[in-house]
């Protein structure tokens, strides 16, 4: 018989933690500034689910995502 638990390890662990969430700094420029906010308020009034802006991975661009967006404001990404 094969040993399947591994598999089922890797199986719950990809469930429970999910899809990646976005990187908030959408233009990759290296900070989270206003060409970021551009960038998501057009994704966000468009109402499509872009992967780009779904910053906390759910499927939709909603306000979790703008909270998350206005959490890392200002920071520098490396």
């Amino acid at each position: 018989m094969i040993e399947s638990r591994p598999l089922l390890v890797l199986f719950v662990l990809a469930v429970a933690v999910g899809p990646a969430a976005a990187d908030p700094d959408i233009t990759r420029d290296g900070a989270v500034d206003l060409a970021d906010l551009g960038e998501f308020t057009v994704d966000f009034v468009a109402g499509a689910p872009v992967f780009r802006s779904d910053l906390v991975a759910d499927g939709s661009i909603d306000i979790a995502d703008l909270g998350t967006f206005a959490i890392h404001f200002g920071d520098a990404c490396f």
